[in-house]
């Protein structure tokens, strides 16, 4: 038997903002050289222990290194 889960507002942004997370620790570990297995398991910790400012500044790093416009 399948379960649903259904998310609030509220938790449906938490788990975006959580993944977006993941996915820019992930692009810059693997830009380091990092291999992509060991980048995602780095990047699970370091999405819920690296600060709002920290992640911010480690984003616009990313979206440099990427080309892109921090925002």
């Amino acid at each position: 038997m399948a379960h649903e889960v259904h998310l609030t507002e509220k938790g449906k942004q938490i788990a975006e903002d959580t993944y977006e997370r993941h996915s820019t620790f992930c692009r810059l570990l693997t830009g380091l050289g990092v291999d992509e297995k060991t980048a995602a398991s780095d990047a699970c910790g370091m999405e819920h222990a690296v600060s709002s400012q920290s992640y911010e500044a480690l984003k616009a790093l990313a979206g440099k290194e990427k080309g892109e416009s921090a925002g």
